[in-house]
């Protein structure tokens, strides 16, 4: 199994665990995407189910906003060879994306939504909005700033 994974990555992610750390991120961004985006037909009522002030119009830019910053964070978790503003743009939706998330959370439970469905995961997985789930983006949000602030450029 070790060497099929020395085929598929470079040399440079065995030798700095923060490429792993990246990949790692990388798949929880995936999960998410792919879970969003399952059921995005429902991704709307999702989103406007937090009661967030603003109606249609923000519902609508946050349920294109969201998976957006989500897919632009991969080319940075990667390490891909990309040029320094793309990636530049890419390490910030790697903050951004869970940043979002916490700061609709937050705003939600605030104002007394406690207890809808979060759209975390989309409509695919219902989740449940809490002050656990609060705990859990932050965390999220937390290792994408450590992941963005330690990840090096690759060497071509």
């Amino acid at each position: 199994m070790t060497a099929l994974f020395k085929t598929m990555f470079p040399q440079e992610f065995f030798e700095k665990p923060v490429f792993l750390r990246g990949l790692l991120l990388t798949g929880v961004y995936l999960v998410l995407i792919i879970s969003q985006l399952f059921t995005y037909e429902k991704f709307y009522d999702v989103i406007a189910g937090l009661g967030l002030g603003g109606g249609k119009i923000v519902t609508g830019v946050l349920i294109g906003l969201l998976p957006l910053l989500e897919v632009a964070a991969l080319p940075f978790l990667v390490s891909m060879n990309i040029p320094m503003a793309v990636r530049s743009i890419s390490r910030i939706a790697v903050v951004a994306a869970p940043s979002l998330w916490l700061l609709l959370y937050v705003v939600a439970i605030m104002q007394g939504a406690d207890g809808v469905g979060a759209g975390l995961l989309g409509a695919t997985v219902h989740t449940a909005l809490s002050w656990w789930l609060v705990l859990a983006v932050a965390a999220l949000t937390a290792c994408a700033v450590i992941v963005a602030r330690e990840l090096p450029r690759r060497k071509t």
